[in-house]
């Protein structure tokens, strides 16, 4: 029913009935995408009754607030995001329309700094979910003029545009994926 700034976590490895509140986020919102490496978050997109741009950083082992780390280039909501732990690298959204950018940061860098041009899509879309390797990113389903089974793919450590992976089983938006190393599974 309305924005939150709220982050919360829980230890992986240890089953828990309940999260733990992290912190809170600079911006309250709601349709951001998380990228991260082994010591770093960031949340990137979303909106707050309108579309925003900022990407906010957190030290993973730390809890505490958010911090910013720049821009995604255009102010959007509902991206998906991969990252290879070294970069993180978000796709599509909405921006008054669905969009097919894709930008990217270094997730350690210091000083930080604003998204750069990473490439497109192949369809423009939002609420599509992203998983990948340490060298592949994932961009499945979504939502276009309808429902998307589009899967694209990307070398993440390079910055050329999307190819086309192949398809889901079905049409789907507004769903989340999840990857090890060698599968990703979207639901």
């Amino acid at each position: 029913g309305s924005f939150s700034n709220t982050m919360d976590y829980v230890t992986v490895a240890v089953p828990s009935a309940t999260a733990t509140d992290f912190g809170d986020l600079i911006t309250a919102m709601n349709s951001s995408a998380g990228v991260s490496s082994e010591t770093r978050g960031i949340m990137g997109g979303g909106n707050n009754g309108s579309n925003v741009s900022n990407m906010e950083f957190i030290t993973i082992a730390t809890a505490g607030t958010g911090t910013d780390f720049g821009d995604l280039s255009q102010a959007r909501h509902s991206p998906a995001g991969v990252s290879s732990g070294t970069r993180g690298v978000w796709g599509g959204g909405y921006a008054g329309g669905n969009v097919n950018t894709i930008d990217y940061v270094t997730i350690d860098a210091n000083p930080t700094a604003n998204a750069t041009d990473f490439g497109d899509l192949t369809v423009a879309r939002r609420q599509l979910a992203g998983c990948g390797s340490t060298t592949r990113g994932l961009f499945g389903g979504g939502y276009a003029s309808g429902h998307v089974n589009t899967i694209d793919y990307i070398t993440i450590d390079t910055t050329p545009t999307c190819t086309d992976f192949g398809n889901l089983t079905r049409s789907n938006n507004v769903l989340g994926a999840c990857s090890s190393n060698t599968r990703g599974i979207w639901g």
